[in-house]
């Protein structure tokens, strides 16, 4: 057996039957489906999948440019202010994908991330539109 190479450190060996190193190559794979799926998991938990207001917030100045903050539509520039979550993203997605006519809307959907778009929506749901 070559030096430090032994069936319980998994390291390779050089020469020998497989079975001595083949189990250790099948316990690392299922280590790495098994933290894979935690991880997956994790992502897609309703938590993370809500959206974070705080990075919403701080995304939404590139929107305050032609949206208004009061939640008043205006020169036919929709309000955003207060509009429920899941359609705030279906709308993203639409323009993302390039099923609702708007270049700059596009064009700005198409630069969101997934996460971002799911903050955004957060947080315009979180403010109460001005009257």
């Amino acid at each position: 057996m070559p030096l430090g190479a032994t069936p319980k450190n998994g390291l390779a060996l050089l020469c020998g039957p497989p079975s001595l190193t083949l189990p250790h190559r099948k316990r690392r794979e299922g280590n790495a489906r098994t933290v894979l799926a935690m991880v997956l998991a994790l992502a897609l938990s309703p938590a993370n999948a809500a959206g974070d207001k705080a990075l919403g917030e701080y995304l939404s100045a590139e929107c305050t440019t032609c949206h208004q903050s009061s939640g008043k539509q205006v020169g036919g520039i929709p309000a955003i202010v207060g509009h429920p979550a899941e359609q705030f993203v279906a709308l993203m997605n639409a323009y993302r994908e390039r099923q609702r006519d708007n270049q700059v809307m596009q064009a700005v959907a198409a630069r969101l991330s997934s996460e971002e778009i799911a903050a955004l929506a957060a947080y315009y749901e979180s403010l109460k539109p001005n009257p």
